[in-house]
């Protein structure tokens, strides 16, 4: 059977083995003198699958791919990308560099698996994040917001969400022996939530030219 090697999309291996488990011709399969066929195939490491779609030049091929046994672009073949893809950092726009770095280290070590480091990550992403917003800041983290929303820098609601990353990532850092992917995944997306609040929807307003003073004529008596 045909084989080919991508990066596992589930198991996040490199150049892993895939085998072809199955493969369906298009209606029409020939299609300007090429061969459509939608390909069904496994991570040889961890048994999940990918399905992509495959052409191939006439008369080189028959219907059950037997005579193919590696899968790779060529003059006589069109390999499409392979489904689903690898999952890849999500970093919103907009981002002040040091929080950007921060929230991609995150997303990184979310994506590879290392969830305690993640969730230190994501808080230092927020820390970062309230820096910008106020750089004189000092404390613990919950002083800081707590003082961000007072001045009425923080919304209520961003205050809310701000504190809500605090403890996911005090509970990542220390304080759960286990840390779950629904606790990390939440983590991030409280996270992106409050830096695409605070940073991508401002950076994305139009730039306004500021006002012209009006000039008020007072008529002679």
């Amino acid at each position: 059977m045909a084989t080919f090697a991508i990066k596992c999309p589930h198991c996040l291996r490199d150049n892993t083995s895939f085998t072809v488990a199955g493969a369906k011709p298009h209606d029409p399969q020939i299609q300007s003198g090429w061969a459509f066929f939608e390909v069904f195939a496994t991570c040889n490491a961890c048994q999940k699958s990918v399905c992509g779609t495959v052409q191939f030049a006439l008369p080189m091929i028959r219907p059950d791919l037997a005579n193919v046994q590696l899968l790779a672009t060529s003059d006589l073949m069109r390999v499409g990308q392979w489904f689903p893809k690898p999952p890849t950092p999500d970093v919103p726009e907009f981002l002040p560099g040091p929080v950007q770095s921060a929230f991609f280290e995150a997303e990184q070590l979310r994506i590879a698996g290392f969830r305690s480091p993640a969730g230190n990550a994501y808080r230092r992403a927020l820390e970062a994040g309230l820096k910008e917003v106020d750089a004189t800041l000092k404390g613990s983290l919950y002083s800081r917001i707590e003082h961000l929303a007072t001045k009425a820098l923080l919304t209520p609601h961003m205050r809310d969400f701000a504190h809500r990353i605090r403890t996911l990532g005090n509970e990542a850092s220390h304080e759960t022996p286990v840390v779950e992917d629904d606790e990390i995944d939440s983590l991030a997306i409280f996270t992106k939530l409050f830096l695409m609040y605070q940073f991508t929807l401002p950076g994305m307003l139009p730039k306004l030219e500021p006002a012209e003073p009006t000039t008020v004529q007072i008529a002679a008596a």
